[in-house]
């Protein structure tokens, strides 16, 4: 019935014993079942006792809980995966639980605690394309979570951050172009741990400021305005295997690692295959956001428009102006339907997808879809269409040339007559 957490330590190949428990809280849980030493930093242990897991960064000298979300349960192994470097813990009654990746815990010191904030190097990360399984199965509490995707960064902070401090990292390629930004990140005293999924950021939004025909129901976002997008999703695309740069950017303190992304193993494709697929990719990420551009710059128009012909309409004087509105409104319209259906609203009647052809801003969506879900190059089809689509977009970007410098100004001199203001394009 003596419960209290014994650990002893030899340097003499068992000769001698000395006690190294000292400060593990005694109790009817407190009695250990296994003590590992760690098999990269030296005098690093790591301690499972009754209801938890306990580290020593000093051989024991003194021990500090390393529970985080690991239940109070008995723990009654310890081992370290050699390959991925996590510390997996066995516990009673065949259950197990993985710390991923114990690169912060080996790398830890003196040094880096006296630091404002400190960067670790990150292990490297294989890049794979998830699968999920065709069956439903109901949700089971004893299933266990599977590990967030991607490249775990971690950082150490000593005291937190002030409301007026802000973190940044950034993921830049072997050229030094910029991959990723991540920002809104944690922030508390400590390590802390942050995933970066392996995708470069998203394709610009389509910013819609009007309402969307047929459906007064979809209500704008309160904060910036803009409802939803009826048709085409923004594209991240999966960065290919490769060298990678992590910067963490903190006021003036500016720290760097290096990250290496790994092609799949099981994946047929060669990284010859991924690098023609991203050359593709990166060729239409381009085209969507010249697409979104235009876009953008349609309803900043219409909205300005809109409004004027608000507040025209209670003077009847000025009638042709308000033609003047209808008829540019209707050019504007007729492009930026053939970019993205006006009709579709976004929102809950998700069922108005289906009843119209998708058009060019969806039509790329997809496309990037399909080209980025294997690891094999593209098809000579899948480039054809892309090359179709190209001519589509210069076709409409023509067509605004147009608009923009022919109608828009007419518009524009006319209203000064007035002695209102213009519109103004987006720059």
């Amino acid at each position: 019935n003596d419960f209290h957490p014994y650990i002893y330590k030899t340097t003499d190949y068992g000769s001698s014993w000395i006690p190294i428990n000292s400060n593990i809280p005694a109790s009817v849980f407190s009695s250990v079942h296994v003590v590992r030493e760690d098999p990269v930093r030296p005098g690093l242990l790591y301690a499972g006792t009754e209801n938890g897991v306990y580290v020593s960064f000093d051989d024991g000298s003194r021990w500090l809980p390393l529970q985080t979300n690991l239940p109070h349960a008995p723990v009654h192994w310890l081992t370290i995966q050699p390959h991925f470097n996590d510390l997996v813990v066995g516990t009673y009654g065949r259950g197990f639980w993985i710390l991923d990746d114990i690169t912060p815990l080996q790398k830890i010191n003196s040094e880096v605690l006296d630091m404002t904030v400190h960067l670790f190097e990150p292990r490297p990360t294989y890049r794979f394309r998830t699968r999920e399984s065709t069956m439903n199965q109901p949700e089971d509490s004893g299933a266990g979570t599977n590990p967030s995707y991607g490249a775990g960064l971690h950082y150490y902070l000593p005291n937190g951050l002030g409301d007026d401090e802000n973190l940044h990292i950034t993921i830049l390629d072997a050229d030094g172009k910029v991959v990723r930004s991540l920002s809104g990140l944690p922030s508390a005293a400590g390590i802390n741990r942050v995933h970066w999924d392996l995708r470069y950021d998203r394709t610009d939004e389509p910013q819609l400021r009007m309402p969307a025909f047929e459906h007064s129901h979809v209500r704008a976002d309160s904060d910036r305005g803009l409802r939803p997008v009826g048709d085409g999703s923004r594209v991240a695309i999966l960065a290919p295997p490769g060298l990678y740069t992590v910067r963490l950017t903190l006021g003036d303190t500016e720290l760097i690692q290096s990250l290496t992304v790994l092609k799949d193993p099981h994946s047929a494709g060669s990284e010859e295959d991924i690098a023609a697929q991203m050359a593709l990719l990166v060729d239409l990420r381009e085209i969507l956001n010249d697409a979104v551009l235009l876009i953008n710059e349609i309803e900043s128009v219409r909205e300005q428009i809109a409004d004027i012909s608000r507040r025209m309409r209670e003077q009847p004087e000025n009638d042709l102006i308000i033609d003047a509105v209808r008829s540019l409104d209707e050019q504007l319209l007729a492009i930026e339907m053939k970019l993205s259906d006006q009709r579709l609203s976004g929102g809950s009647a998700r069922q108005d997808s289906i009843r119209w052809p998708r058009q060019l801003l969806a039509k790329l969506s997809s496309l990037a879809g399909y080209v980025g879900q294997t690891d094999f190059p593209p098809t000579t089809q899948q480039l054809e269409v892309l090359e179709n689509y190209k001519e589509l977009l210069d076709t409409y970007k023509l067509q605004m040339d147009g608009v923009r410098n022919g109608t828009l100004v007419e518009f524009n001199q006319a209203l000064v007559e007035q002695g209102l203001v213009g519109v103004v394009p987006l720059p």
